[in-house]
């Protein structure tokens, strides 16, 4: 949430950022800013690639149902696009709001080293590994 406080906070980082750092990467490289836009460009890209493998992931290999959440999982899955689909995974059940990239991380543990039974649990649900399953309980 941005109260006043965060918010004047976020205008004098973004004014340091502005009238100070910038400033000096230029001194260290002449297109410095324009690398780091190209950089933010590309990972942008990125992010949508990984979405759309994702979210095909999920149409193949999810079930949802009013009483049954899963997700089949695939061992042999870039563990960046595992992130990506554990992300997609939630917020497709309206969870968005709970995800923290540690969150997400402990949940792809599961994922990585199955044994069946173990789970991560949250305020609002809880993840279980159970043959060669990823089931979610709200």
């Amino acid at each position: 949430k941005m109260n006043m406080k965060n918010i004047a906070r976020f205008l004098y980082l973004r004014n340091k950022i502005r009238h100070i750092l910038i400033p000096e990467l230029e001194k260290i490289q002449k297109d410095a800013i324009t690398h780091i836009s190209e950089l933010g460009a590309d990972a942008s890209d990125i992010q949508k690639y990984l979405s759309r493998k994702a979210e095909r992931y999920l149409y193949i290999n999810s079930v949802d149902t009013e009483t049954v959440k899963m997700l089949k999982v695939d061992k042999v899955i870039a563990p960046i696009l595992r992130r990506e689909i554990i992300r997609l995974w939630l917020v497709k059940h309206g969870l968005g709001n709970s995800l923290t990239r540690a969150l997400i991380c402990r949940i792809d543990d599961l994922w990585k080293k199955p044994f069946n039974g173990k789970n991560v649990s949250h305020r609002k649900f809880s993840v279980v590994w159970r043959k060669k399953r990823l089931w979610l309980f709200m």
